[in-house]
């Protein structure tokens, strides 16, 4: 079982304006509606810019049920445009479903350190070929197989507080799950690292 909310954010509020350039900072403003349970509610979220109207969809999704009242709140009470709006959703997800899917994602292998055991940095996949194939072995690993996929050019994303720069990509296409236990974990806690700057959140429909 999973909660997804829909939350329309005010474009014309200085706080929303910061944020969308600076997602870090808008996934902790997100936190804030989940008090004491943030370690717990595996939170994912995707921010959907209208190409003609501008409207800022930003899809939430969590483990546990959002309380939303403090980003009513928040911006001097201009963050949110609209009432947020949050449904329960049981995850019937049998293996061989076939569903379509969007993923914002940050394509990425890890080199090594040269230090032992530590870990080295990130270096990101700039080729679509490169980021098609880290999705499908992500796939391998996580129940399911893709068709049909579409790649978006890359955004950079820069979070100052973190120092850190991101190039993600938004992948569309068709997925068919192979494994219906890995694929609704999968579901539940996101593909690829950077889920704290709006990457991960696997949101399907009817195939």
């Amino acid at each position: 079982m999973i909660y997804l909310s829909q939350l329309i954010l005010n474009p014309a509020n200085r706080m929303v304006q910061n944020e969308s350039r600076n997602p870090y900072e808008m996934h902790r403003t997100l936190m804030r509606g989940f008090a004491d349970k943030r370690y717990e509610a595996n939170v994912l979220s995707r921010l959907d810019i209208h190409p003609y109207s501008g409207v800022m969809g930003l899809l939430v999704q969590s483990t546990v049920e959002p309380d939303w009242q403090p980003l009513r709140e928040v911006g001097q009470g201009e963050y949110l445009l609209a009432p947020p709006q949050c449904k329960e959703v049981e995850l019937d997800l049998p293996s061989g479903s076939i569903l379509q899917f969007r993923l914002t994602a940050n394509p990425t292998k890890r080199v090594s350190s040269g230090k032992g055991n530590k870990p080295g940095p990130r270096i990101a996949y700039y080729k679509e070929e490169e980021q098609c194939a880290w999705l499908r072995q992500k796939g391998e690993a996580h129940g399911f197989e893709l068709f049909n996929v579409q790649v978006s050019p890359a955004q950079k994303q820069t979070s100052r507080r973190k120092e850190i720069t991101l190039h993600t990509v938004q992948f569309d296409g068709r997925l068919q799950i192979t494994d219906a236990a890995k694929f609704q974990t999968t579901v539940q806690t996101g593909i690829g690292p950077a889920k704290a700057f709006g990457c991960g959140l696997l949101s399907l429909a009817p195939g």
